[in-house]
């Protein structure tokens, strides 16, 4: 058999996000199992399947099956259409929809995680300049500020290394004499992590 016929003839692949974020769309694992039924049908060749054929593979009635159908449908994880066919009257699942549901769920997810890291940044940036400001007993300039700013996000340098770089720059300071601690203290810092990659 080969890997396409293998396909058609009812392969489920399912995403891997889908189960380890299927907590936050599905109720509960019946739905989710009876949700994989349409799903196989609209992903292979498989042709149309009933309650009662879900019914039957799974152990539970009717009654319960069509129950875990209405609860997808009521989530937004299974929507259905009627169409006519020949003076038939078809209905169709589509069970992609949880799909669309999961991607906005990562999405969402994804920006929250993102608001939270800039968040973090900016609270790093900030206490950096306090402690820059707090270390010279004055107000840093906005080209300071800039300066500190491009170090942090755009080198990506890591504040408590240039913390440090700060502070042992201090204490070398009635050493060497007034020196230009944001600028220099940015400099040890970048110099710091070269040496220690």
């Amino acid at each position: 058999m080969t890997y396409s016929q293998a396909f058609k003839s009812g392969n489920l692949v399912l995403p891997s996000a889908l189960l380890f974020h299927y907590q936050h769309l599905f109720k509960d694992a019946e739905d989710f199992l009876v949700w994989q039924f349409f799903y196989l049908q609209n992903t292979t060749n498989q042709s149309s399947l009933t309650p009662n054929q879900i019914a039957d593979a799974i152990g539970k009635s009717v009654t319960e099956v069509n129950q875990s159908m209405s609860r997808l449908t009521n989530q937004g994880l299974l929507q259905y259409r009627t169409i006519e066919l020949d003076g038939e009257i078809e209905v169709l699942f589509d069970a992609t929809v949880a799909l669309e549901r999961l991607d906005d769920f990562l999405q969402s997810k994804t920006e929250v995680a993102q608001r939270g890291q800039d968040k973090q940044a900016e609270n790093e940036l900030a206490d950096l300049v306090k402690t820059f400001e707090q270390e010279l007993g004055r107000l840093l300039t906005p080209f300071e500020i800039e300066d500190l700013t491009q170090t942090v996000h755009q080198d990506r340098t890591d504040p408590d290394i240039i913390k440090a770089a700060l502070k042992k720059l201090s204490l070398m300071e009635n050493h060497i004499g007034n020196i230009s601690r944001p600028s220099c203290a940015i400099g040890v810092g970048k110099a710091l992590i070269a040496w220690l990659s």
